[in-house]
Order: structure tokens, then C-alpha cells, then sequence
């Protein structure tokens, strides 16, 4: 049986529903999601969009294409981050904190190379992305 997690917005106007487990779960910290979010390094789980619906409060979602390839979804009223499209993967990045019960288990860290701060967790810390990700795969080490 196919598990089946709830999320929504800071203010819980927009609600997710996912299925499925995440193909991928770790901590980004590329440039573009720390400006994003305002945040040092931000934690992703992606699944592909066929298994993300917005359950609840789609007029409230407003979403923000800089790069051309899906873009960063967030609630008008409130602010919140919910998610961002990956459209030339395939791919929805819902972000950890707003699946409250799903049970986030992060693989390693990706574009480390820009991190502000290190992180000693253990993980695996790619430069950029794993190959299977169109990375490099390159390592650093921690």
C-alpha cells in the first residue's frame, strides 16, 4: 500500500497531499535556494510531480520562475515556501519541513561547494550533484 502525507503553508492555507516515497532526500546549498529561503543550506525531498497535489487553497499558491525550468511555489498570505517544480526532470521539491509527517530521512548534501557554514554530519557532501543527477559527483570531504 502506497503511504499517502500531508502538508501545508506556514499559515495552512495551502495544503499538499503526497504519495509515494521521495527519490532523493538530503540538504541543498546552492546559491539560489539560500536566497530563496533566507536560510544557510535548505532541506528537499523530491518526488516526481505525478505524486504531489495541492489539496487545498491552489488561489493562494503564486509561484516564481527564475530560471525558466518550473519554479519556487509559495502562499500569498502568508509567505511560505511549499515547494518548487523541477520541470525538465520530471521532479517536485517539497521542502521537509512542510510534510510534518513524513519521515525525512536526508541521503547527503548537494552543491556543498557553496555552503556558508560545514556541516559534520556524516552525510555524504557533493561539490555539486551525484552523476545520476547530471552532477559531477564530485566529493568533498568533511
Amino acid at each position: 500500500m502506497t503511504e499517502t502525507y500531508h502538508g501545508a503553508c506556514y499559515c495552512g492555507a495551502v495544503t499538499l497531499r503526497v504519495t509515494g516515497s521521495a527519490v532523493a532526500e538530503g540538504f541543498c546549498h546552492c546559491n539560489s535556494c539560500k536566497a530563496w529561503s533566507a536560510a544557510p543550506m535548505i532541506p528537499y525531498m523530491l518526488f516526481p510531480q505525478s505524486a504531489v497535489e495541492i489539496a487545498g487553497g491552489a488561489e493562494h499558491l503564486k509561484i516564481f520562475d527564475k530560471s525558466g525550468n518550473g519554479g519556487r511555489a509559495h502562499c500569498s498570505l502568508c509567505g511560505g515556501g511549499v515547494f518548487a517544480r523541477i520541470d525538465a526532470a520530471g521532479l517536485t521539491d517539497v521542502f521537509a519541513p512542510v510534510l510534518t509527517d513524513y519521515p525525512f530521512t536526508p541521503k547527503g548534501h548537494v552543491n556543498y561547494a557553496e555552503r556558508m557554514m560545514d556541516v559534520k554530519d556524516g552525510l555524504p557532501k557533493f561539490a555539486d550533484f551525484p552523476e545520476s543527477f547530471g552532477g559531477t559527483g564530485q566529493m568533498i570531504e568533511e
